[in-house]
Protein backbone atom coordinates (compact mmCIF):
# COMPACT_ATOMS: atom_id res chain seq x y z
CA UNK A 1 0.00 0.00 0.00
CA UNK A 2 1.41 3.44 -1.06
CA UNK A 3 1.91 6.11 1.52
CA UNK A 4 -0.93 7.89 1.76
CA UNK A 5 -0.20 11.13 3.37
CA UNK A 6 2.31 13.18 6.10
CA UNK A 7 -0.73 13.32 8.62
CA UNK A 8 -2.10 10.35 8.29
CA UNK A 9 -5.08 10.25 11.24
CA UNK A 10 -4.57 6.96 12.98
CA UNK A 11 -8.34 6.63 13.64
CA UNK A 12 -10.54 7.24 17.09
CA UNK A 13 -8.46 4.25 18.87
CA UNK A 14 -5.76 7.00 18.91
CA UNK A 15 -7.57 10.31 19.66
CA UNK A 16 -10.44 11.80 21.25
CA UNK A 17 -12.14 12.66 18.49
CA UNK A 18 -15.18 10.51 19.22
CA UNK A 19 -15.67 12.01 22.73
CA UNK A 20 -15.25 15.79 21.31
CA UNK A 21 -17.53 14.81 18.68
CA UNK A 22 -20.03 13.20 21.31
CA UNK A 23 -20.02 16.29 23.60
CA UNK A 24 -20.57 18.55 20.91
CA UNK A 25 -23.58 16.95 19.54
CA UNK A 26 -24.72 17.05 23.13
CA UNK A 27 -24.12 20.34 23.81
CA UNK A 28 -25.73 21.33 20.37
CA UNK A 29 -28.93 19.84 21.37
CA UNK A 30 -29.36 21.16 25.09
CA UNK A 31 -28.55 24.45 23.41
CA UNK A 32 -31.25 23.64 20.83
CA UNK A 33 -33.37 23.37 23.47
CA UNK A 34 -32.74 26.00 25.63
CA UNK A 35 -32.97 28.12 22.88
CA UNK A 36 -36.30 26.94 21.41
CA UNK A 37 -33.77 26.78 17.47
CA UNK A 38 -34.61 22.87 17.68
CA UNK A 39 -32.56 20.82 15.17
CA UNK A 40 -33.95 19.44 12.04
CA UNK A 41 -31.74 17.38 10.54
CA UNK A 42 -34.25 16.20 8.56
CA UNK A 43 -32.98 17.10 4.88
CA UNK A 44 -29.26 15.53 5.99
CA UNK A 45 -31.36 12.18 7.02
CA UNK A 46 -32.85 12.34 3.56
CA UNK A 47 -29.77 12.92 1.64
CA UNK A 48 -27.61 10.21 3.63
CA UNK A 49 -30.41 7.59 3.22
CA UNK A 50 -31.13 8.51 -0.76
CA UNK A 51 -27.25 8.19 -1.34
CA UNK A 52 -26.87 4.72 -0.01
CA UNK A 53 -29.75 3.65 -2.60
CA UNK A 54 -27.78 5.89 -5.06
CA UNK A 55 -24.94 3.41 -4.63
CA UNK A 56 -26.83 0.01 -3.68
CA UNK A 57 -28.46 0.73 -7.12
CA UNK A 58 -25.40 1.34 -9.30
CA UNK A 59 -24.06 -1.44 -7.59
CA UNK A 60 -26.67 -3.70 -8.11
CA UNK A 61 -27.11 -2.36 -12.27
CA UNK A 62 -23.08 -2.77 -12.20
CA UNK A 63 -22.78 1.09 -13.47
CA UNK A 64 -23.17 4.96 -13.18
CA UNK A 65 -26.73 5.79 -12.26
CA UNK A 66 -27.23 9.33 -11.94
CA UNK A 67 -29.82 10.72 -9.06
CA UNK A 68 -32.64 12.02 -12.29
CA UNK A 69 -32.05 8.10 -13.34
CA UNK A 70 -32.92 6.63 -9.58
CA UNK A 71 -35.71 9.35 -8.41
CA UNK A 72 -37.46 8.64 -12.27
CA UNK A 73 -37.56 4.98 -11.71
CA UNK A 74 -39.84 5.24 -8.79
CA UNK A 75 -38.79 2.11 -7.41
CA UNK A 76 -40.56 0.98 -3.93
CA UNK A 77 -38.18 -0.39 -1.67
CA UNK A 78 -39.25 -3.19 0.85
CA UNK A 79 -37.20 -3.40 4.55
CA UNK A 80 -37.05 -6.69 5.20
CA UNK A 81 -35.88 -6.26 8.72
CA UNK A 82 -37.38 -8.36 12.24
CA UNK A 83 -36.49 -7.01 15.33
CA UNK A 84 -35.92 -10.21 18.14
Amino acid sequence: MGEIGKNDWEGTERDNTWDIGVNNNCKDFIQAIRSGKYMNHAEDGANSILTTILGRTASYRNRVVTWDEMLAANEKLELDFHLG
